[in-house]
């Protein structure tokens, strides 16, 4: 029977689809009604079908009346769940909506009723031709009962996957970072589900500065050495034996730093390699009875040997070190030295260097140590006492310090470290060429090696590596300026990082794995993995989005410039000929910029990108009131509140303001925030205490539809979302309260370690800054579930002075005081993808099928 009147059943959550299908229906000749009482006898019932819908307590009510009173009801799948689920958004909306009718008291008929689907697949458009054809003609395609329990079964098969996994990769973080990722990386891949985001979050962010993890070596082979080239282009990795039973051949791979590929990798026959040193343009590998020698043959595009040089059979150097061009006789010379007390002196084209036997020579802690401090110096550690020795003769040595227990040495142009246990305590002695300067003390209690990239200039950056297991009260490997202030970048849990290598001029770090065979390469310092540079500092004062997916921002010499959300990059110069701005708003879906100046002038910039500076106010805009002006972002309407306390509701564009209301408000006014159709006045009042306050557009007399008193008595800020609810900070607590008819509950978002400073919001997420806790002023970014579910957060490098998010929700933008412009994107599927690079690897088939993720 063909259909000329229908009754259109949405939850209010779902308010603006169902707006754009009734305008649709409406110019097709079809009567839509929305109340169940005034659709006639012939009228079919059409429900917009969503987790809201199920979930909502009085929306199956008028649908149940009509089914029984004999009118036909047919099921429209909402557009946020397409036919296909092709990607984890949309399996994630498919597992929601599976859960939400599994729970619904309908669930039996629902199964059997005629479904329609809006769109076909992710991002393709509402098929509303193919509605409108089943519509006229009065048919709808049904899928069969065992299709639709098919369907609902691998929805909640897809959902329980990815939560299964996401909690099994944030168990996996502190142990096994690579796991961690990898898994985390594979739950989000198969649905986007609360638990996969904080398995993400919670991996990326639990190794601050990590690079990637590379898979050089068979797991079960601990990393042996390490080492940078000096132009910072090469890694090179060797393993070696795990125990005495093991007569595998020392494995070489080369990492091509710039792409992150594996040139190389090889077997050597020289035995187990001790230790390796990679100068200008020699890598030299020690061995039992030899140095061998390698360099990049650039024609060849490999790694080319030479003949390697002798040393007494039973040497088995510990220790190399390249003296650079200003060795003795101007050449570079490679200083090497064994346990037992043997120190030489080679060069790639001598056959056999020379050897000289030191004064504890035959002991096992004759030698611990050695470093180049200048072409004419060599610094050796020898029985708990440094020394520094000229060349070429090495005599006479000098006594620079005696300490309790030698750790390890370290050096970088003439600058050195020993980390050492001295008068009880364990610490690092400085030095600079022939002086030992200082003790510094560290916390800790086992033996352990530091690294300091400061070079003595300015503040010190220390990186600290155990050398034997940590113990779960210490750090494992840690970064910081102070040992208070450590960041701890591997947890004890972890294990014990082998083989540190340090580039101190590019501030990396390499750290290999004694189990695994991996190695882990870090940017010291670096931002979270997910932060995207966008504007460097100095360059944004003022920045906002729009609801076109454009990103508006106001440069340090006044002028405006329009761009896309993903890219930041100017698609559009408005010159504003020196007006200076100190806020800047959007209205109308972005078809106005508004521009405040700092006396409560203001200019008006249209969709063209013509100014009007003839912007006219009821009241006049003071320096106290710029702060309290607010535009609703879906039409042209706004509100003011004077200094008297008069907050005011305009209509029209900014060039011709029109009043339409005003109220009287008792109490000072520290805030204000318009819904997006400007409906909905929100207010943040003190008047002894906190409150925040709602009136209603065509609302009578001035006391407020409702109040809430907020229980820190702190002002915060507040934000209403594109959903007409209102975000509250209140303290360390933020709430979020919904729009006037909804039917959804409030939300309460706690245990924040600080007051809350900025706020955000998309379509499925809640975003919060805070300081790191009460006694840091270092800040963190906080994401929330809108069901109130923690997703993790992220550290900041600056201070944030305006926190945005982008209308579709996929990205969201942090300005920050310095002037610089970071994004965040907010899919998960690019989060996944950042994963799985830092990782190294995807999960293997055995990986997959241990944590039940087969495909549904």
């Amino acid at each position: 029977m063909p259909t000329s009147s229908l009754f259109l059943s949405h939850a209010p959550a779902d308010a603006d689809t169902a707006t754009l299908l009734l305008q649709w229906l409406q110019t097709q000749g079809i009567d839509v009604h929305l109340d169940a009482h005034a659709a006639p006898a012939t009228a079919v019932c059409l429900v917009l079908l969503s987790p809201h819908w199920l979930l909502s307590a009085t929306a199956w009510t008028p649908v149940s009346s009509l089914r029984q009173a004999g009118h036909p009801v047919w099921v429209l799948v909402s557009p946020e769940v397409p036919h296909q689920a092709t990607d984890s958004r949309s399996r994630s909306r498919h597992a929601e909506l599976a859960l939400a009718l599994s729970a619904h008291p309908a669930v039996a008929w629902l199964h059997e009723s005629d479904w329609l689907w809006s769109c076909a697949a992710p991002g393709q458009p509402i098929d509303w031709q193919t509605l409108l054809l089943h519509l006229q003609r009065g048919d709808a395609p049904a899928p069969t009962p065992a299709h639709a329990e098919q369907r609902r079964l691998q929805a909640l098969c897809w959902g329980l996957q990815s939560r299964a996994a996401g909690l099994a990769a944030q168990q996996a973080v502190q142990h096994r970072p690579d796991v961690a990722l990898a898994l985390a990386a594979a739950a989000a891949d198969v649905a986007d589900t609360v638990p996969a985001r904080q398995a993400l979050l919670t991996s990326l962010g639990q190794c601050p500065g990590l690079q990637r993890i590379l898979h050089l070596h068979p797991a079960g082979r601990p990393v042996g050495a390490l080492a940078f080239s000096p132009d910072g282009d090469w890694l090179v990795s060797i393993d070696t034996r795990a125990d005495s039973r093991d007569t595998r051949p020392t494995h070489l791979s080369f990492v091509h730093l710039g792409d992150m590929r594996v040139r190389e990798t090889s077997q050597t026959r020289a035995g187990m390699i001790t230790a390796l040193a990679w100068g200008r343009p020699w890598l030299a590998l020690a061995a039992q009875g030899g140095i061998h020698w390698l360099r990049w043959n650039e024609t060849e595009q490999r790694f080319g040997a030479r003949k390697p040089s002798a040393l007494s059979e039973t040497a088995v150097p510990r220790w190399l070190s390249w003296s650079g061009p200003n060795g003795p006789g101007g050449e570079d010379w490679l200083a090497w030295g064994s346990a037992d007390g043997i120190l030489g002196l080679i060069r790639p084209q001598d056959s056999r260097g020379s050897e000289t036997r030191l004064r504890y020579a035959g002991r096992p802690d004759a030698l611990q140590g050695l470093a180049w401090l200048s072409g004419q110096q060599l610094l050796t550690v020898e029985r708990n006492e440094v020394f520094v020795r000229p060349m070429p003769d090495l005599e006479p040595a000098t006594s620079l310090a005696k300490v309790e227990q030698v750790f390890r040495l370290w050096s970088h142009n003439g600058h050195w470290l020993l980390s050492c246990k001295r008068q009880g305590r364990y610490g690092v002695l400085r030095g600079h060429f022939g002086q030992a300067k200082s003790f510094e003390v560290m916390p800790l209690e086992s033996c352990f090696e530091a690294a300091d990239f400061s070079l003595e200039v300015g503040e010190s950056q220390w990186l600290v590596c155990p050398l034997e297991p940590p113990r779960p009260s210490t750090h494992g490997l840690a970064w910081g300026t102070r040992p208070a202030l450590f960041q701890t970048l591997l947890r004890p849990e972890a294990g014990q990082p082998t083989a540190l290598a340090v580039d101190v001029l590019r501030h990396r770090a390499a750290t290999g794995d004694v189990r695994q065979g991996h190695v882990m390469l870090w940017e010291l310092g670096a931002r979270h993995p997910l932060l995207q540079p966008t504007l460097p500092a100095s360059t944004v004062s003022q920045c906002l989005t729009c609801e076109d997916a454009t990103l508006v921002w106001i440069d340090a010499q006044g002028d405006v410039h329009l761009g896309d959300t993903d890219v930041a990059h100017t698609r559009q110069h408005i010159r504003v000929n020196g007006f200076s701005a100190v806020r800047m708003l959007t209205l109308d879906n972005a078809n106005a910029l508004l521009l405040l100046g700092p006396r409560g002038d203001a200019v008006a910039i249209d969709r063209a990108g013509q100014l009007h500076d003839s912007v006219l106010w009821p009241a006049p805009l003071t320096p106290g009131t710029l702060g309290l002006v607010a535009c609703a972002s879906a039409v042209a309407r706004s509100a003011t509140i004077d200094g008297q306390g008069m907050m005011r509701l305009l209509d029209g564009p900014p060039h011709a303001w029109e009043q339409v209301a005003e109220w009287h408000v008792a109490g000072q006014v520290l805030a204000v925030a318009l819904s997006p159709y400007g409906d909905q006045i929100y207010a943040l009042i003190a008047e002894g205490f906190i409150r925040v306050a709602r009136w209603q557009a065509g609302g009578d007399g001035d006391l407020p539809e409702w109040a809430l008193v907020l229980r820190s008595n702190k002002p915060g800020p507040i934000l209403a979302d594109e959903q007409g609810g209102l975000l509250v900070a209140d303290g360390c607590d933020v709430y979020w309260l919904p729009p006037a008819g909804s039917e959804d509950a409030a939300v309460v978002l706690r245990d924040h370690p600080a007051p809350v400073l900025h706020l955000a919001a998309t379509p499925d997420m809640l975003l919060c800054v805070t300081c790191r806790d009460a006694a840091s002023k270092d800040e963190v970014l906080h994401l929330w579930s809108r069901t109130g579910q923690s997703l993790g957060r992220l550290a900041l490098a600056d201070k944030v002075a305006t926190l945005l998010t982008s209308r579709e929700g996929r990205s969201a933008w942090l300005h920050t005081v310095t002037g610089a412009l970071w994004r965040l994107p907010l899919d998960i599927d690019h989060w996944a993808d950042t994963a799985r690079h830092l990782a190294g690897r995807p999960l293997s088939p055995q990986e997959r099928q241990a944590h039940g993720l087969v495909e549904a």
